[in-house]
């Protein structure tokens, strides 16, 4: 596991110590796919990892930061029920950065994440404002989303 430093670190990429993050990374493995899922449904994601002859492994994501989150799952009618392919924008408060995430099928060698998609809020526990820009082009904007929680947005509007 490599934490990501940024540009303009002497070294963008840092091997993270074992005691920091738990042996789950740590230890071999002939790895064959991996899916991110809210599986616990704490607002941050955890890990499966597939084995070539062996078990899967759960590395579930239990930080105490305190930090708030967002999740957005789309609906919509007809064929492309999940929404994929969809851009989910959400700006930060008081003109903070942009967060941008896709709804999209498959990220990983014979796996699935899950289709909703996640923002990370830190601190910020006020309510937030997400624009929607689903497969067909149709832009729709959502506002005083409760942070902590998972919305479902739904293309035609009506409640879930």
């Amino acid at each position: 596991l490599f934490w990501n430093c940024g540009p303009d670190e002497p070294t963008e990429f840092v091997p993270v110590p074992a005691g920091t993050v738990g042996e789950g990374f740590h230890r071999p493995l002939v790895g064959r796919g991996a899916a991110t899922a809210d599986l616990d449904g704490d607002g941050d994601p955890d890990f499966v990892l597939t084995a070539s002859g062996g078990p899967a492994r759960l590395l579930r994501n239990d930080q105490a930061t305190g930090h708030h989150w967002v999740r957005i799952r789309l609906e919509e009618p007809g064929g492309n029920r999940d929404a994929l392919g969809a851009m989910v924008e959400l700006r930060g408060p008081a003109g903070g950065a942009v967060q941008r995430r896709c709804v999209t099928a498959a990220r990983s060698y014979q796996s699935q994440s899950e289709l909703p998609v996640t923002f990370g809020l830190g601190a910020a526990a006020d309510p937030v404002t997400i624009q929607v820009r689903w497969p067909d082009g149709t832009v729709t904007t959502h506002a005083d989303l409760a942070v902590d929680r998972l919305h479902v947005v739904r293309r035609d509007g009506a409640a879930p």
